[in-house]
């Protein structure tokens, strides 16, 4: 069968390979056969060599030159002569000529002893036929085909010299020493993997004072630039330079013993530490590192990003660069670097009974100061979870879910603060303190609709209580309905504590339960003030009415107008106050007023929560003083009252009394104005030059 034939043809040159090496000893005769091999299949096989590198040479520097000037690039010459010949052509014609022209002499040589007996005669004297034969022949062949390959591309590159020097004008080439120069540039590449980088700053330094314009500049397009990571560049064109004594290996950095002025001229670019880390290939290594690298590569790139870091006070690692990058623990344990944790973080005390974090390597943490691992990512407060146009709850936080739901629309961003839920209860007083001193969170602390506001108001408790049931210390509109939370940092918590304006269905509940708790005083302004902010959010649709009922529980006790709670059980006689004018026929402790100014839609919407009567379906009034029917603009006395009450001049009937009385069940009074069942105006002129009363 082929393959099994195949199989064994590759075992036997396998079986005789190693033969050769186990015969080759470096005997006198060895040595002495090795030299003459070498001049036989080397030095003869000079001419096909030089004829056919030449010949290469010529045909890549004209058919190239050619193609390339089409597409304007025709500087490009010498990486394409250069390279191509150093790294494909040159290996590779090379080895088919000289198996051509020695590898056949060879074969020839050996099968002619092997037909003469030649073979069986140095075995039947005890010589190995492998060791005398075969082994010198094959280590001549491995020495000198390299050598022979220098020389053809040494005869390829000089040819194609002498072709651009010498057709320059044929080629339309309307500068000849470019071509020149290229043919130059190409010989500096093949020498470009034996020099050293300082040899290359040697070089640099002689060639800057021939570069005094922007095309000398684009001559030297294509010149060799030794990289940090021993690679070399052709051109300067794409490298950066990193400041001294720091390295950025996932950026084509340019090695720093061949750093030279004259290499930003040709378009390499120095930057600075924070522009290394910047770079777009950084977040790409340290991921690289992460899942394939070895423990030894993982700590070198660390240490890069910090050095750099240590070099630029004012550098920060981003966040995307945070994730991957890992840094050992306490144990020496490759860890990302936001599951760590300073030693001396305030993080670490606050959660110190249920740490979920590694601790940072103290030698580390000495080597690099903990403003750096800080600006590196490593944990000092409270960390952060951010994402642009997040799609689902799917960032492993505490009660996301319930947070999500609750919003009317996708946030186009979102940053929250993450592990929450492991602060215990009773030091949230200085984990809130931590958060609004830190820059990285003082501000999700005043985003109301954020998640990490929302969480703290449903979870975070200070002094055994809720911290949403605390009020902004400056909030001084609900002062005596919600306890000012005694906190340093107070003013930095508005998305958690209550302010001036009710924003939420918790918010207003808090309220209303608050204004019929019969133990804490109130005084009347606050009370109207309390009651007119919950019905304005109902109004304005941050409060739903049947969410508020389900908070509360049952109606709340109502507060009357002189600050008392009306807590009977059955509300005696009191009612929401729908117009200004039952103010003055209904008793002080019986009057629930819904802010100020009284009008009848927010009467209705108080009503319904607290499960009063208005005052209008309530009370049965009517006008028993007589008075005299007239109209605004007929009398006087009418207008002076007008002018005297405020507001636009009013017209139409009105009824003028010299005192009007209203009476109720509950007896009668003394009103200065009132609107009857009909919609009839009565206002008493008394004291605005009307007739004044017995």
């Amino acid at each position: 069968m082929p393959f099994v034939a195949a199989t064994r043809s590759l075992g036997r040159a396998g079986l005789f390979s190693l033969s050769v090496l186990r015969a080759s000893k470096p005997t006198a005769d060895f040595l002495a056969e090795l030299v003459r091999e070498i001049y036989k299949i080397g030095a003869r096989s000079l001419p096909i060599i030089a004829v056919g590198g030449a010949f290469v040479g010529l045909s890549v520097t004209l058919l190239g030159y050619r193609a390339l000037d089409t597409y304007g690039a025709s500087n490009q010459i010498s990486a394409l002569v250069g390279l191509g010949l150093y790294r494909e052509l040159a290996p590779v014609l090379t080895a088919l000529l000289f198996i051509g022209r020695a590898g056949s002499s060879i074969a020839a040589e050996l099968g002619l002893m092997r037909a003469t007996d030649q073979i069986t005669a140095l075995g039947l004297m005890a010589i190995d036929p492998v060791a005398k034969a075969v082994a010198p022949r094959f280590w001549a062949a491995v020495l000198t085909v390299p050598l022979l390959t220098g020389i053809f591309i040494s005869l390829a590159l000089a040819a194609g010299w002498w072709a651009s020097t010498r057709t320059a004008q044929h080629l339309g080439v309307s500068d000849p020493g470019a071509v020149v120069w290229d043919e130059v540039v190409a010989f500096w590449i093949v020498l470009w993997l034996l020099m050293p980088a300082a040899w290359w700053a040697q070089l640099y330094e002689a060639l800057a004072p021939l570069v005094v314009s922007g095309t000398d500049a684009e001559e030297l397009g294509a010149l060799p630039v030794p990289r940090v990571d021993g690679r070399r560049n052709l051109g300067a064109r794409g490298l950066v330079i990193a400041p001294a004594g720091v390295a950025a290996p996932w950026a084509p950095t340019v090695h720093p013993d061949a750093v030279h002025p004259l290499l930003e001229r040709l378009g390499a670019q120095s930057v600075g530490a924070g522009e290394l880390l910047a770079h777009d290939d950084l977040v790409a290594a340290l991921a690289d590192a992460a899942e394939h690298g070895t423990d030894d590569e993982v700590a070198d790139l660390a240490d890069s990003v910090l050095a750099l870091l240590a070099a630029d006070p004012e550098a920060v690692l981003s966040a995307e660069a945070s994730r991957e990058l890992l840094l050992p623990d306490v144990d020496g344990e490759p860890v990302h670097v936001d599951e760590l944790l300073l030693a001396d973080s305030p993080l670490a005390a606050i959660l110190a009974d249920d740490l979920p974090f590694a601790i940072v390597d103290e030698q580390l943490a000495e080597r690099f100061g903990g403003d750096v691992l800080r600006r590196a990512g490593v944990g000092w407060g409270f960390l952060t979870v951010a994402e642009q146009w997040p799609t689902a709850p799917d960032h492993d936080l505490h009660d996301e879910e319930r947070w999500w739901a609750g919003l009317s629309e996708q946030p186009p961003s979102m940053t929250a603060v993450r592990d929450l839920d492991l602060v215990p209860d009773d030091r949230w007083s200085d984990a809130l303190a931590l958060m609004a001193n830190d820059p990285a969170t003082a501000l999700l602390l005043a985003d109301r609709a954020g998640y990490t506001a929302w969480w703290l108001r449903e979870h975070a408790r200070i002094n055994g209580r809720e911290v949403r049931s605390y009020r902004r210390p400056d909030a001084e509109v609900l002062a005596g309905i919600v306890d000012p939370l005694d906190h340093p940092d107070a003013a930095a918590l508005g998305g958690i504590l209550v302010d001036d304006v009710v924003a939420d269905v918790a918010t207003a509940a808090l309220i209303l339960t608050n204004l019929g708790d019969a133990d804490r005083p109130i005084l009347p302004g606050a009370v109207v003030r309390g009651y007119g902010e919950v019905v304005a959010a109902i109004a304005r649709g941050d409060v739903d009415v049947h969410e508020l009922d389900v908070l509360l529980s049952g109606v709340p006790a109502a507060r009357a107008l002189d600050g008392s709670v009306i807590d009977d059980g059955t509300g005696r006689d009191a009612v929401v106050i729908d117009a200004s004018q039952y103010l003055s026929v209904v008793a002080a402790d019986l009057a629930v007023v819904a802010g100020l100014p009284v009008t009848a839609d927010a009467a209705r919407e108080l009503a319904d929560v607290l499960d009063l009567p208005l005052a209008s379906d309530a009370l049965t009034a009517r006008v028993v003083s007589t008075g005299r029917t007239t109209t605004w603009d007929a009398d006087a006395d009418a207008l002076r009252f007008a002018a005297g009450h405020g507001g636009d001049q009013p017209r139409g009937e009105v009824v003028v009394h010299d005192g009007l009385l209203v009476a109720t069940d509950s007896g009668e009074y003394r009103v200065n104005r009132w609107v009857d069942a009909n919609g009839a105006v009565h206002v008493d002129v008394l004291g605005y030059g009307g007739r004044h009363a017995d």
